[in-house]
C-alpha cells in the first residue's frame, strides 16, 4: 500500500508539472524551424550534425546583440525563419557585425527577416509557392541540390545569384564590407525532415563552403527563450498534494476502499502530458 501511495504522489506530482508548463508556456509548433524542435519541420538535425561533421562550435544566441561576443573572422550566424521580425536597429547591428568579417546565412520564406534582405541587396519576389522542388547552388564550381518545401523567388540587383529553381532565383550571396550576406528563400532547406534524405550531405557541404576556416555557428531563432523543465519552483507544496490527498478521502469516505480505478485514470493523464512536453520541448517567448 505505502508504495502504491508513493507511486500515485509521484504521477500527480508529474501531472501537476506538465499541465503547470503546458498551460503557461504552450507547445513549440512542430512545422517551426528551431534547433529545441526534434519533430520534422526542427533544425536540430543540422545543429548536432555542423558539430559532429564540420567539428564547430554550435550554440543558440538568444538575441541578435550577443553576436558581439563571437569574432566575425570566425563565425557564421544562421538566422532560419525567427518567431519575431528582425527589427531595424538589430539589422544595422548586424551590419557592423558583418562589415568586420563576419558571414551570416539568412533562410526564410515570411517577411521576418526582410531588413536582413535589405542589407544584402535583396527582395520577395512572388508569393509563397507550395511543393516540393530541387534548387541548384552553384558554390566554388561544385553544384549543389537542396530541397524546397515553402519557398519564395527571390530578386537583386546587385548581389550574385547563388540557387535557382522554378525559373528563378531562390539563393544569392551579397559581399557587405569584409563580411557576406547569404539568403535563402526557404527555411526548410535545413529543417529535420530534408536532412534525413540524401540530400543532407549536400547540404552540409554547401554550410562548410560558406564557412570556409570559420569555427564557430551561431543560430538565431527570433527571441523564443528555451527551458528544459521550468515551474516547478514557483508550485507549493501544498497545490501538489492537494489532488492526492482529495482521492484519497473519496476513496476512504465515499468508497470504503482505495479508489484505484481512479489511480489508474490518472496515471493515463500524467503518461500522456508528460509524453507530450518531453516529446514537443516547451518553450515561452521572451522579447
Amino acid at each position: 500500500m505505502a508504495r502504491a501511495t508513493l507511486v500515485a504522489v509521484a504521477m500527480i506530482l508529474a501531472l501537476f508539472v506538465a499541465l503547470h508548463v503546458r498551460l503557461s508556456l504552450g507547445i513549440v509548433d512542430p512545422q517551426a524551424p528551431s534547433v529545441y524542435n526534434l519533430g520534422s519541420g526542427g533544425t536540430s538535425s543540422i545543429y548536432f550534425a555542423l558539430g559532429r561533421r564540420l567539428r564547430a562550435d554550435v550554440e543558440v544566441v538568444p538575441r541578435l546583440s550577443d553576436i558581439k561576443r563571437f569574432p566575425p573572422t570566425r563565425s557564421v550566424l544562421i538566422i532560419a525563419s525567427p518567431d519575431y521580425p528582425i527589427m531595424r536597429r538589430e539589422a544595422e547591428e548586424l551590419r557592423t557585425w558583418v562589415e568586420r568579417g563576419g558571414v551570416v546565412i539568412v533562410l526564410d520564406e515570411t517577411p521576418s527577416s526582410k531588413e536582413v534582405f535589405k542589407l544584402a541587396g535583396v527582395s520577395i519576389e512572388t508569393p509563397l509557392l507550395k511543393g516540393i522542388a530541387v534548387a541548384l547552388c552553384r558554390m566554388r564550381g561544385a553544384n549543389l541540390s537542396v530541397l524546397l518545401n515553402y519557398y519564395v523567388l527571390l530578386s537583386s540587383r546587385t548581389a550574385k545569384p547563388l540557387c535557382y529553381a522554378n525559373g528563378g532565383v531562390v539563393g544569392y550571396v551579397s559581399r557587405v564590407g569584409l563580411g557576406s550576406i547569404y539568403v535563402f528563400g526557404d527555411s526548410s532547406i535545413i529543417i529535420n525532415e530534408h536532412m534525413s534524405t540524401p540530400y543532407a550531405a549536400q547540404v552540409l557541404l554547401l554550410m562548410r563552403m560558406i564557412a570556409g576556416n570559420r569555427t564557430f555557428f551561431l543560430f538565431y531563432e527570433g527571441g523564443r527563450a528555451y527551458r528544459i523543465l521550468p515551474g516547478l519552483e514557483r508550485l507549493p507544496l501544498l497545490a501538489l498534494l492537494t489532488p492526492f490527498a482529495f482521492l484519497e478521502l473519496l476513496g476512504s469516505a465515499v468508497l470504503g476502499t482505495p479508489n484505484i480505478f481512479m489511480r489508474f485514470m490518472l496515471l493515463g493523464i500524467a503518461v500522456l502530458f508528460t509524453s507530450l512536453y518531453a516529446i514537443t520541448r516547451l518553450y515561452s517567448f521572451r522579447r
